[in-house]
């Protein structure tokens, strides 16, 4: 469906966020993406 892509991207999106900041992905909140 399109919600379960569009968690897809937001779930990798924020993986690649958290590997250019060095965090690891499982402690990456929506806090810190804020």
């Amino acid at each position: 469906t399109f919600m379960e892509e569009e968690t897809k991207d937001y779930e990798i999106g924020k993986r690649h966020l958290a590997n250019m900041m060095g965090q690891p992905a499982e402690t990456f909140t929506q806090d810190d993406v804020n």
